[in-house]
Parts: structure tokens; C-alpha cells; sequence
């Protein structure tokens, strides 16, 4: 197959430019490149495909499990051209929404590094000039996410077997509840197996394994997510690699999504092993104060977070902390009381992301008065905190941002809604009425 798949001279001179516009320049597709639980190879974990039929799903965007082929496959290259020139690739989509709605996007916070937009632009002309295509040898990617299989102590409400072992038994119970993928998303279950078997592994000794130190020798910066890393040994084998590449590893940093309940598996503990680092960014996942966050995060315990947190602060002084929320319909109420618990245990740096799938858990769906609820009290708070509190400011106001951008309740979502907390309730005996506010709104009418 011809890597490059070249345009014509004449076009390709036609659309050359010096320089890449910013108002689309992502320096991902250049630099990084990042895996998923169901086997496929992305530019960016939230790199997205057109969804038509389980054929076309692209949660899958490569078209083999080798990290060198998929370095250049062709939608990699056109993506890199589009970029430059200034063209809104549709993988991309899930960044230029959050962009029209006065979110803060990973595209934005991704360039906001200034020695990664350095390296980035020089690899992008060189890429340009060459229909996309970055020769494997002098330009292999510098950071790497790693989501290698969905082995997860937790059985998150917005999660799914593809991302947790742990859904195994709810997803059978729920499966028939549609949404914004309905069927689609069923037969992408079934073809991965998960219908038959809980645990995911896709990445073999062949394409994978065997080619990994040497891909990631230029590699700077390693990302690990899940499933759960810090429960998994597939996050220690790569860990193991490093070890024995003989590099100088106070020159790399690792950073984590992980739901920080736990610090160690069987025979492997992360204590041993991060110290060698130059830095550990770790953002760990809490949706709620105590008691909404386990609600939510099956399996989870707040007090285990707030041990391991302090844990790492006793032992290590090459770790930054970072509180990662995942906002929703049932914590988006709760989200200004934890940053109060987050401040009190030493924890300042937070950051955001948001359920869209499935749509009926979009924080976006409340109406009516809980709608005004949740609006005033964004607003009471973010007015009320102080200035050592511009993190918390930033992203609960990016929250009111994403919240009041457009209303997501229709009467058939929101009957998803409520059958699906209904029926893990049931599973997992736990109730939304313990909780006032969605006592209050989930069993009224007029939410």
C-alpha cells in the first residue's frame, strides 16, 4: 500500500502555506498517539469517527493494532493536512463543540504547552509538505496514551463494558434502554465479545508488545488510562519496559486517568516505581462530595482517595495532584460542594470532562426548575470563592458554561434517565432518593 497516497503536484502546491492556522492547529496528530480499550489506534483519546453501522463505527480509527503502520494511515494524514490548513476535521468534532460553547477544549489545552507547540509546528511543515506523512524513524510520536485493556475494580453509572471489566452483569440489564447510538452500539459490543466475557485485551505479543520499546524510544511522556492502570499489570509491563530500556527515566513523565481507590495489584505497588520519574501528573477521577461520588462510582470510597492522596504527598514530591470531575446529570448539582472537600484535603488543580454518551446522563438534561436550581447555585459559588481559588473557579464556570449551552430534556430521554438509574439501583442496591436533590427532581414531573 502507498503510505504517502500522494495529491497531485499541482493542488499540493496550491494549499502549501508557511504557516498552520491556529484557529484549527492541534499539535496531537504530530506528536502523540494514543490506543483504546478496543483495539484501535487514535491521534487523541477523544478522536471521534462518523457512526453509520457497526461497520463504519469508528470508535475503531485504525486499520490494525500496529502502533508503527498506524503512525501514517491515511485518515492520521489527512487529519494532520486538515489542521494545518485550517479545515474543522470531523474526528475532531468532540474539541469544536466544546470550543462553540465556551469550553475549554483538549485541543486548546493541549497547545497551550509552548515546547510541545515548538516541536509540533516544525513536524507539521515538514508533515505538510508531504501530504501529512512523518517519516517512522526521525519522527516517531514523543507522548503516548496508553488504554490497553478495561480491567476496572469500579463499575461507573456513565461507564460501559467496553471501559469496565466491572459492567459486565449490569450491561445485560440495561442494554435494551437505547441510546444516541442505540442498536449500533449493541452490535460494537457484541462484536468486541463482551456480551460472552467481561475482561478486554486486544493488544498482543505480535503487533504490540514486541515493537513497543523500540516505537517509544523518543517517547517523553507516558499516559496511562483504563480500565483502571493502577489495578492492571499491563500499566506495570509498560512500566517494566521503561525500566529495562536503560533510559535515563528522570527525563520522562508519565501521567494517569485513574480513579486513585487503589496504589498497588498483587505484586506490583506504584510507590516503587514512580520515584525514578521526572514528574507524575496524576489526575484522578472523583464525581461528587462523599456519598453522591460513590453513588455514582460503583465500588469507589471516598476515604480511600483521601488516603492514597495523602499518601503520595508523605512519600513523593514528583507528583502533581489533579482532581478530575466527570460532569453529568446526577453529580452536575453536587460538583460546587466538592471542590470545597478537594481544597480541604490539599488539592487545588481540577479539571472537567463531560458525559455525552450515553445522552440520557448529559448533565445538560434537567428542565424547569431544577434547571434554575442548579444555574443559581453555579452562579452563587463561583461569585463566592476567593482568588486562591482560580481553578475551581475556571472550571465550575466552563461547567455553567457547558450547562446553560443548550437543554438536552425531551420526555423520551428523559425516561432513559430515570429506567436506567432504576434498574442499577435495583442491581446494586443503592437509591437516588438518598440524595435530596435527585429525590426532589427524579420523582417529579415537572423536574
Amino acid at each position: 500500500m502507498d503510505k504517502k497516497n500522494k495529491l497531485s503536484k499541482t493542488s499540493e502546491k496550491a494549499e502549501r502555506s508557511s504557516q498552520p492556522d491556529m484557529s484549527t492547529f492541534c499539535v496531537l496528530p504530530f506528536v502523540h498517539q494514543s490506543t483504546k480499550t478496543d483495539g484501535s489506534i487514535k491521534v487523541c483519546c477523544r478522536a471521534k469517527g462518523r457512526v453509520a453501522s457497526v461497520k463504519d463505527f469508528d470508535f475503531k480509527d485504525s486499520e490494525s493494532t500496529d502502533l508503527v503502520d498506524a503512525w501514517n494511515w491515511r485518515k492520521i494524514r489527512d487529519l494532520r493536512m486538515d489542521l494545518y490548513r485550517g479545515v474543522k476535521n470531523d474526528m475532531c468534532k468532540v474539541c469544536w463543540d466544546h470550543e462553540a460553547n465556551g469550553v475549554e477544549s483538549m485541543r486548546q489545552g493541549m497547545n497551550s504547552n509552548v515546547a510541545r507547540m515548538i516541536e509540533s509546528k516544525q513536524r507539521a511543515k515538514i508533515a505538510f509538505d508531504d501530504n501529512g506523512f512523518l517519516d517512522e524513524k526521525k519522527y516517531k510520536p514523543l507522548y503516548f496514551e496508553f488504554k490497553l485493556n478495561n480491567n476496572c475494580n469500579l463499575k461507573c453509572r456513565m461507564c460501559s463494558p467496553v471501559d469496565s471489566s466491572a459492567w459486565f452483569k449490569d450491561h445485560k440489564l440495561i442494554k435494551h434502554i437505547k441510546s444516541n447510538f442505540g442498536e449500533t452500539y449493541d452490535e460494537y459490543v457484541k462484536t468486541l465479545g463482551l456480551e460472552d466475557k467481561a475482561l478486554l485485551t486486544l493488544f498482543d505479543e505480535d503487533n504490540f508488545w514486541k515493537s513497543l520499546e523500540q516505537w517509544t524510544e523518543q517517547g517523553t511522556r507516558f499516559q496511562f488510562a483504563g480500565g483502571e492502570p493502577l489495578y492492571d499489570k499491563d500499566h506495570y509491563r509498560v512500566l517494566e519496559v521503561l525500566k529495562n530500556s536503560g533510559r535515563d527515566l528522570s527525563k520522562i513523565e508519565l501521567d494517569y486517568a485513574t480513579n486513585l481507590t487503589v496504589l498497588k495489584t498483587k505484586k506490583y505497588n506504584v510507590l516503587d516505581y514512580w520515584p525514578d520519574y521526572k514528574e507524575i501528573t496524576l489526575g484522578f477521577s472523583i464525581d461528587g462530595p462523599p456519598g453522591i461520588n460513590e453513588y455514582i462510582r460503583g465500588g469507589s470510597d471516598i476515604q480511600d482517595i483521601k488516603n492514597n492522596v495523602l499518601t503520595i504527598k508523605e512519600n513523593l514530591n514528583n507528583v502533581t495532584l489533579k482532581a478530575k470531575f466527570t460532569a453529568q446529570a446526577l453529580n452536575v448539582y453536587y460538583l460546587p460542594e466538592l471542590v470545597d472537600w478537594l481544597y480541604d484535603i490539599g488539592v487545588t488543580n481540577i479539571g472537567t470532562s463531560y458525559v455525552s454518551f450515553p445522552d440520557h446522563l448529559d448533565a445538560r438534561i434537567w428542565t424547569g426548575d431544577a434547571r434554575k436550581d442548579i444555574i443559581e447555585k453555579y452562579e452563587n459559588k463561583i461569585a463566592n470563592l476567593t482568588n486562591d481559588r482560580n481553578s475551581a473557579k475556571r472550571n465550575l464556570q466552563n461547567i455553567l458554561n457547558y450547562f446553560k449551552s443548550k437543554e438536552m430534556y425531551t420526555e423520551e430521554r428523559w425516561n432513559r434517565f430515570i429506567e436506567w438509574n432504576k434498574i442499577l439501583d435495583k442491581s446494586r442496591n443503592e437509591s437516588y432518593n438518598d440524595y435530596k436533590f435527585l429525590e426532589r427532581y427524579m420523582n417529579n414531573e415537572r423536574r
